[in-house]
């Protein structure tokens, strides 16, 4: 993994936890609610065992700069697949238990946000973790079912390519390269 890469994601995201923390802290000993220490944040993301050492890395840079910053503890749970994450989600929500912060997958902002126990996206919350020209905004598209109605903070964009055969393409008589997904979705039944 590039060095400087990894550097700008640690940075990034310690940035995204510390920001949470405006919205997050107060609330730690409510939603926790199970004698944990309300000067403790839990934190909720997707295992990576594609880079474990970095992740443990990044998680312990992120709690340093949480820790000097706020003078508060992060707690770091991971889930390992999309069913743990579905039971976690369900779960801290039945039991007014979970984490604090969750970080989660845009296949599971619908449920997130179904449920209505996450704190939904006013200007006073995105004012709190610095503004919302701060982020890319065609990540909003994955943090609530609408542009009013978000409960997702983007803290990672993963650009998806699309890479193509141009000779099976003219084989199957596609002579020019689909610019838009209706334009695929034509191309793929006209073959």
């Amino acid at each position: 993994m590039n060095t400087r890469r990894l550097h700008a994601r640690t940075v990034i995201g310690a940035a995204a936890v510390v920001a949470l923390a405006a919205l997050s802290l107060q609330g730690c000993a409510v939603v926790n609610g199970s004698g944990d220490d309300p000067n403790t944040l839990r934190v909720m993301m997707g295992a990576d065992t594609t880079y474990p050492k970095e992740r443990k890395q990044w998680q312990q840079d992120v709690a340093a700069e949480f820790k000097r910053t706020t003078g508060a503890n992060v707690q770091w749970e991971t889930y390992s697949s999309a069913q743990e994450e579905l039971t976690a989600i369900q779960t801290s929500v039945i039991s007014g238990q979970g984490p604090d912060v969750y970080a989660i997958g845009s296949t599971f902002t619908p449920t997130a946000y179904a449920t209505g126990a996450f704190v939904e996206m006013g200007s006073k919350e995105w004012k709190a973790v610095g503004g919302k020209d701060q982020f890319d905004p065609a990540s909003f598209g994955i943090s609530g079912p609408s542009t009013s109605k978000q409960i997702g903070i983007p803290f990672a964009s993963r650009p998806f390519v699309m890479a193509v055969n141009k000779d099976l393409l003219a084989d199957a008589g596609i002579t020019e390269m689909p610019t838009t997904w209706d334009q695929l979705t034509e191309d793929a039944k006209a073959t």
